[in-house]
């Protein structure tokens, strides 16, 4: 849902973006980088320690 929302947004603020191969090669990456993100976290709550105070940090901030 938040995808779609963000891609609306920005096909309505720059309709040619959609063609553009930054466009989707940012919207791929960012979408792993959350993936790898949400794994470490997980990892972490398992009793697997992850990379340190940084990952806790960031795992405490996103919920």
């Amino acid at each position: 849902m938040t995808w779609s929302l963000v891609c609306a947004v920005m096909v309505a603020l720059d309709p040619w973006a959609l063609l553009q191969a930054g466009f989707w090669l940012s919207f791929v990456s960012v979408g792993m980088f959350f993936e790898m993100a949400q794994r470490i976290c997980q990892a972490q709550t398992l009793g697997r320690p992850a990379f340190g105070a940084v990952v806790h940090s960031f795992c405490e901030s996103t919920g």
